[in-house]
């Protein structure tokens, strides 16, 4: 694949023409430079890089040539950043997975916990597929494993110091934010396709790009436009919506739930919205076509909706999901016909715009299992159904496989 689209900028660039960079010069080399690419992507001053060399030479047949990866990196020709290396060959292409929701929904939270389970928690293993964190960028100490990023942003504070990941601030306060978490999917699973066109693969990979994004951002279409196209070109979506902010909703909280929905700014409506015109601009979707892409509406803060009597009895939003050697879309189907008519329930208007997403499907979780005490301390994590939006896109992207019947 000559023509790949870059995980940073989103930008496409032809591998032929990328410059190199090395990995590495003593920290008092005088040939550290400021680049000013990514000083421009991220809107801040990085510390300084050794500089730009020319591309690397051209790959010839189906073998790559990775002679050059042994102390360089190769980077995009627009932003200058690194590009993780099964990208920068022609192997594979990023596949964004993008989190989006209001300012209320719990979007930092859920990432931790999901990245969580999927790795420490073993769902990964247990669907068929390994988690192998990839490079990407910090402005302060240049490329650095996504899994060092992962416990600066959500691991040290969900089960270090056993709190809620506080609301993300926007890329304006936080430029850090435009530096994906990248992970490498590699899932037992081949289809009939790839077992034709890589007959010496063993596996089939995708490395998979995930952005956190700032309520308060979402809800500035200029905002979206300018730091947030990565949306235009995801893969699949998922929507985190905070139930009790839902108008039809809100009557029949308790008062502390009622008080926490008012104080909270911003709306699923404008957020949704937001997202709609930022993908026509950039040519994702047109006026009068429905949305192929794979989006998930996912309602949060399933423990609150439990606690407060508000599922019906028999729910199957009150069982656990089970993925053994692939999705399951049983469980799906159960789960998504009563998450869609709950939203429709308490969004009243708001859910008006979904009947414009010809692929979407509805799920409910709980990245947590329990409210913080009021000190802010999480006595135990007790997740629920975390990982069902993702594999469900991994479905629907053709990389995870229905689970079995009877493999539970």
């Amino acid at each position: 694949m000559d023509t790949i689209v870059c995980p940073f900028c989103f930008r496409s660039l032809r591998l032929a023409d990328a410059p190199l960079r090395r990995t590495r010069l003593p920290p008092d080399s005088p040939d550290l430079v400021i680049d000013d690419r990514i000083a421009a992507y991220y809107g801040q001053t990085p510390e300084p890089l050794p500089p730009l060399l020319p591309a690397a030479r051209r790959s010839w047949g189906w073998w790559p040539d990775r002679s050059w990866a042994v102390d360089h990196n190769k980077c995009c020709t627009h932003c200058g950043l690194p590009l993780p290396l099964a990208i920068a060959t022609g192997e594979l292409r990023p596949r964004v997975v993008a989190v989006v929701g209001d300012r209320a929904s719990g979007k930092s939270t859920y990432i931790g916990m999901l990245l969580h389970q999927l790795i420490d928690g073993r769902l990964a293993d247990r669907a068929g597929f390994s988690v192998v964190a990839q490079g990407t960028f910090h402005l302060g100490r240049g490329v650095v494993s996504s899994r060092e990023l992962y416990d600066e942003r959500y691991g040290k504070t969900l089960f270090g110091e056993r709190a809620r990941v506080p609301a993300t601030l926007g890329v304006r306060q936080n430029p850090n934010l435009r530096s994906p978490l990248i992970y490498r999917l590699n899932f037992d699973h081949r289809s009939w396709w790839h077992r034709l066109t890589r007959p010496w693969a063993s596996h089939r990979a995708l490395d998979l790009v995930l952005f956190d994004t700032a309520g308060e951002d979402l809800e500035d279409e200029a905002e979206m436009d300018q730091n947030y196209r990565y949306l235009a070109h995801a893969s699949a979506v998922l929507f985190l919506v905070d139930p009790t902010r839902l108008a039809n909703l809100v009557p029949r909280l308790d008062e502390r739930l009622r008080r926490r929905a008012g104080e909270t700014k911003g709306r699923f409506g404008a957020v949704l919205e937001a997202f709609l015109n930022l993908m026509e601009r950039h040519g994702a979707v047109r006026a009068e076509r429905p949305i192929h892409k794979p989006v998930a509406f996912v309602l949060t803060m399933l423990d609150e909706l439990r606690d407060a009597g508000l599922l019906p009895p028999g729910s199957p939003l009150q069982s656990p999901s089970r993925h053994v050697g692939g999705f399951d879309a049983a469980d799906a189907r159960r789960v998504s016909a009563e998450a869609a008519r709950l939203m429709r329930e308490w969004g009243g208007v708001e859910v008006g715009n979904l009947r414009r997403f010809a692929d979407a499907r509805y799920f409910a979780l709980t990245a947590l299992g329990h409210r913080p005490d009021e000190a802010g301390y999480l006595a135990r994590l007790q997740p629920e159904r975390v990982v069902d939006p993702l594999f469900w896109a991994l479905h629907r992207l053709g990389y995870l496989p229905a689970m079995a019947a009877g493999a539970a």
